[in-house]
């Protein structure tokens, strides 16, 4: 299916990617025949190892990132008979702290959330509590492997939707327009966002205010009129109409002063349009002259394959496909990365870093060391939960259908939807949060070194200037990198 991937990764096979969390430590209770057996007050307690079978286990040690005593540990993993109690194979393993603490995580790193993904995958009511607890769930996960900005659904996000349809209304902030004038109510808003804070997000990522590809129309937005709710922008609405302009006019300074009085200036982050296309660069320029005085010196990022976007100064901060990156480097452009996981041009989806089921997990890991390699500012994909097929069609189960959209295992989603409303790692998850971590050993030794010296070690290390086709031959050579870096920053 993808002809662009190394034959290794295409071949038909076993994919492991989905963790179901298990105790550490699970209770063991013997039963009146005398056999062991694990307590029953959990199935999702048991894990079991059987002859003629193989199990997978992954251990994550300090989850919650505390910070620990230096030194070295040694963790024991026992296999213990199910018909005896007795231990069947003892593994140790020497886990080295190193004496430093890696800095704060200074990327934006952001991966799509999608509400309307939660509650019809769950079959909840939209924003009610039910919503609301898995929401801080799936939330809480993604802050725990790195997360640290969320799209935040204002407004629906006019994000894969087919020209002339909707997508479900997510919207956020309540409007009243009375003639010219328009209300906010920002109750929902507020809830939200404190749900996202106290879920470990820091960056608010607001949805894009014009249609994707090339910023022509408005989104979707509701509005009370005369006590009836109806949609008062979308597909029909010239973005470069005065009715919107005025709508964003007011709207833009009744949402600042909103983050002001929460103290959340500094960390919202806007969005004109997502992609805009080779041909919609007067679109665009449009959107930008009228949405950049409004915003002031907040953060403003739009993903982007077209250098001319960031040389006319319509995108303070472009976050920048892959495929495009020496492009925008040479342009001096302060960029994000980002990537679809699908085709770039020139071959690139097998030539480049990426995170489907089947990529390699080394493949995976190098984005962080290509982050910083860049200077980038961040790092952006378009989907954390998105369970749907293109155009936001076709709801599919991950558990059971990871080609759910496009035929691309894993592309459109990095955790997994428990039927029980929590939510499920998976392995790549695991490698992003690695990548992220290697960034900041990177961001660490450079505090003590200097960006030259780090820059000119691992280009060294790799025997080429890292790039974005810069990929480990194999899994010894990423995790001997890290070694490095630790070893080095021990040193300094």
């Amino acid at each position: 299916r993808f002809d662009e991937v190394a034959s290794e990764e295409r071949a038909p096979g076993l994919f492991p990617d989905m963790l179901v969390p298990r105790p550490s430590e699970p209770e063991i209770v013997s039963n009146p025949q005398g056999a062991i057996v694990y307590s029953e007050k959990d199935v999702d307690e048991q894990l079991a190892a059987v002859g003629d079978s193989t199990s997978s286990v992954w251990f994550t040690v300090n989850q919650a990132g505390e910070i620990l005593e230096a030194g070295k540990y040694e963790l024991e993993v026992t296999l213990t008979s199910l018909s005896d109690g007795e231990a069947i194979v003892r593994e140790h393993v020497t886990l080295d702290i190193v004496d430093a603490v890696l800095p704060e995580n200074d990327l934006i790193y952001t991966n799509w959330l999608y509400t309307d993904s939660i509650a019809k995958f769950y079959d909840v009511e939209l924003y009610s509590d039910r919503f609301f607890g898995i929401f801080f769930d799936t939330v809480k996960n993604a802050a725990l492997h790195m997360m640290n900005t969320l799209l935040l659904p204002a407004f629906t996000p006019p994000l894969d939707t087919p020209e002339g349809e909707e997508r479900m209304n997510v919207q956020l902030v309540g409007v009243e327009k009375q003639g010219d004038t328009y209300k906010f109510d920002f109750t929902l808003f507020e809830k939200y966002i404190m749900t996202a804070l106290d879920a470990g997000i820091v960056y608010l990522e607001h949805n894009h205010m014009y249609s994707q590809w090339g910023a022509k129309h408005a989104p979707n937005i509701y509005a009370y009129v005369d006590g009836c709710k109806k949609r008062i922008f979308g597909w029909e609405t010239d973005a470069d109409g005065e009715e919107y302009k005025s709508f964003l006019s007011q709207y833009i300074p009744a949402l600042q002063t909103e983050l002001d009085a929460l103290g959340l200036s500094d960390r919202i982050v806007y969005h004109i349009s997502d992609e805009p296309g080779r041909d919609a660069i007067e679109s665009f320029k449009s959107a930008a002259d009228t949405f950049l005085p409004l915003i002031g010196n907040s953060r403003c990022i739009d993903a982007l394959s077209d250098v001319r976007y960031y040389k006319e100064g319509l995108v303070r901060t472009p976050v920048v496909s892959l495929d495009h990156a020496e492009d925008f480097l040479e342009a001096g452009a302060d960029m994000m990365l980002y990537y679809t996981c699908g085709y770039y041009e020139g071959g690139y989806l097998n030539k480049c870093t990426n995170r489907l089921v089947t990529s390699k997990p080394y493949r995976t890991r190098i984005i962080g060391t290509q982050l910083y390699r860049y200077g980038a500012k961040g790092f952006l994909h378009w989907g954390y939960n998105y369970y749907f097929d293109r155009m936001s069609r076709g709801m599919f189960d991950p558990k059971t259908n990871a080609c759910g959209y496009k035929q691309m295992p894993g592309c459109s989603y990095l955790a997994y939807p428990a039927n029980d409303g929590s939510t499920y790692p998976s392995l790549r998850e695991k490698y992003m949060c690695e990548a992220i971590c290697d960034y900041r050993a990177l961001k660490l030794l450079e505090s003590l070194k200097g960006r030259e010296y780090v820059t000119e070690l691992i280009d060294r290390y790799f025997g080429e200037r890292v790039s974005v086709t810069t990929i480990p031959e194999n899994e010894e050579q990423i995790l001997s990198l890290k070694n490095m870096l630790y070893d080095e920053i021990s040193k300094a």
